[in-house]
């Protein structure tokens, strides 16, 4: 398994580890969006991905980026749509997720969280953007 996918599923670990995430969508978190669970919000979603070469010095090395997609369909669309982005946020900063990667990371942040009506008038839309340097060992 390369780098983006070991590092996705690491994430994908970490916020269900997160009982502040799961008490809010529960397992609801894909990477495509089953049939049967298309109209249950709230969920997560993992949105695109990029890689970036990025090495230096001889060391082979990609610079990731993730983008996770928080989805609600609640009174008050934008609050908890809010309070599930920064639940994601939360667990990409305090559980270790680089642990068990075949990989080094050499940084891993959140870059961005944002929060916004969907066009559809009755979906909170959040997406909270997760990059990471990693050497290939």
């Amino acid at each position: 398994m390369g780098p983006t996918r070991a590092l996705q599923a690491a994430i994908y670990e970490a916020l269900l580890s997160s009982p502040a995430v799961t008490e809010i969508v529960g397992d609801r978190i894909f990477d495509a969006v089953p049939q049967s669970a298309r109209n249950r919000f709230p969920r997560i979603t993992f949105g695109p991905s990029d890689g970036l070469d990025a090495e230096t010095d001889c060391v082979p090395a990609d610079d990731l980026f993730f983008q996770i997609d928080c989805w609600t369909r609640a009174d008050g669309r934008l609050g908890p749509c809010r309070d599930l982005a920064e639940a994601v946020r939360d667990a990409l900063h305090q559980v270790p997720i680089y642990a068990a990667l075949p990989f080094a990371i050499t940084s891993g942040r959140v870059a961005r969280v944002r929060v916004f009506e969907d066009p559809d008038g009755e979906t909170g839309h959040g997406v909270v953007s997760f990059e990471a340097t990693v050497e290939r060992l």
